[in-house]
């Protein structure tokens, strides 16, 4: 009987091992598309497992970038340097795209913001290199996680927008 106990004990060690291995706990990163975000704002749009990867292609100014985790898209980020603000007509709400199924939104720092659980569109001051800089953010949830609230995308936009403009040596 001790015997079938020692053998029930040594076979149940390793399936524990294998039941906490499985999940691969997410690793949030220091910094998104070169640009360093605070991890506690970073942490409510990650889901809590997966493997965090990012490319990004820079254009002159104008920077595109996506993070996925396990190959999933979460984050698509465009920056694009404008001569002169966006038009209102591109202000109206469109529930086809994510940044426009928020609401508008008063930021700090931006000419005009509508944030969202998908995504955000912010429009901000620079002065130079640009006179001002345009931040479409679309969030996807990959499997498994909830969706984000319009609070932890804000909370992202405005550590994200912030750093970025400081990194791009913004004037205003």
């Amino acid at each position: 009987m001790r015997n079938h106990a020692r053998r029930a004990a040594a076979l149940a060690l390793p399936l524990l091992g294998l039941t906490t291995a499985c999940g691969n706990p997410i690793e949030v990163p220091k910094s998104i598309c070169g640009t360093p975000v605070d991890r506690d704002v970073m942490k409510p749009i990650l889901p809590e497992e997966g493997d965090v990867t990012q490319s990004s292609e820079q254009l002159t100014l104008d920077e595109y970038c996506v993070v996925r985790v396990d190959k999933s898209r979460l984050l698509q980020i465009e920056i694009r340097g404008l001569d002169e603000p966006l038009p209102s007509e591109d202000w109206i709400p469109d529930r086809k795209l994510g940044y426009r199924s928020g609401e508008p939104t008063q930021l700090p720092f931006a000419r005009r913001a509508i944030v969202g659980r998908q995504g955000a569109l912010v429009e901000t001051d620079c002065g130079n290199p640009s006179k001002y800089l345009l931040f479409r953010v679309d969030f996807s949830p990959v499997e498994g996680q909830s969706e984000a609230t319009a609070a932890t995308v804000k909370g992202f936009v405005q550590d994200y927008v912030t750093a970025a403009k400081k990194q791009l040596d913004c004037s205003s």
